[in-house]
């Protein structure tokens, strides 16, 4: 069964950065343009693997112009509104709004000195994002521990009044999460996660969608999503577990794919950034050979 007419796939892009550090505005951008060409039409920006956190309110409010202005009105895009305030994150809101990004991705305080974070903390951030938003916001489920995350009641009100308009979920206990959501709240958006390796298995807890990286999508879709068992399907299936378990360096994995398939130049990200061996490069060398090149 084909279920790409009910369940889409949303492409997540890194941001591109020139050996210097400084933003490669051209090639961030060029990767819009690139999941055009094979049929993404969503797509997140500033997220975590888009290295939201090591950039400024000031880059952050120019990506959200240049990819919503590469996008056009071919595809819909999603943005991390994540930040270290209430304010700064509200600000991202507005410049989301601003120039017509279909919805926001919101979780919980990303910044707290001092002290544990609890559960009422969460929940006044949430409340007041929630409320003062004027676009439909997404909450991503990160694996938090359930002791500090709002009952799934929480959301109803948000729900019914249009400003949420669903969530992402992933990491350990998702697909339990996504069932009680899902029977809970029928026509909400609900995404995966985890890269898509878990797809199959989310599209039966009722996830109408999952965000992913945008390296391989094509082939995710051709293999995991249209359930076409292939060697193809179980090197992709591989790879999105190798890059599961080496998390630490998935957004330069893939960046390097995307050079690999001649999208960017270069996979440099801004320091502070964890350390990829010439071990890891070599492993996705492999993964990259026998699904394109066989």
């Amino acid at each position: 069964m084909t279920h790409e007419t009910e369940f889409n796939i949303n492409s997540a892009i890194p941001t591109i950065f020139y050996r210097n550090q400084e933003i490669n505005w051209e090639e961030t951008s060029r990767i819009v343009e690139h999941l055009h060409r094979i049929n993404i039409k969503n797509i997140s920006i500033l997220l975590f693997a888009g290295e939201y956190y090591r950039l400024s309110v000031d880059e952050k409010k120019k990506q959200i112009k240049l990819i919503t202005d590469a996008a056009g009105s071919k595809q819909r895009i999603f943005v991390g509104l994540n930040d270290v305030s209430l304010n700064s994150t509200m600000k991202l809101e507005m410049e989301a709004e601003k120039y017509g990004a279909a919805a926001g991705i919101i979780s919980i305080p990303s910044y707290m000195p001092f002290y544990s974070i609890r559960k009422n903390t969460v929940k006044r951030f949430l409340s007041r994002v929630l409320e003062s938003s004027g676009m439909p916001l997404i909450f991503q489920d990160t694996g938090i521990p359930g002791s500090i995350l709002p009952d799934p009641e929480f959301w109803k009100k948000y729900i019914d009044n249009g400003k949420l308009a669903g969530f992402k979920l992933e990491g350990s206990g998702s697909l339990k999460k996504m069932r009680i959501l899902r029977a809970m709240y029928k026509d909400t958006e609900i995404y995966g996660g985890y890269l898509g390796v878990n797809m199959e298995n989310e599209i039966k807890a009722g996830a109408t969608g999952s965000i992913i990286g945008s390296s391989i999508p094509d082939k995710i879709r051709e293999t995991i999503l249209n359930n076409r068992t292939s060697d193809t399907k179980n090197d992709v299936i591989k790879l999105l577990k190798y890059e599961v378990n080496h998390l630490h360096a998935f957004t330069s994995m893939e960046k390097y794919l995307l050079m690999k398939r001649e999208v960017i130049s270069g996979y440099t990200c801004r320091c502070p950034c964890p350390p990829v061996s010439q071990a890891i490069l070599k492993r996705i060398d492999g993964f990259y050979n026998s699904i394109f090149e066989n």
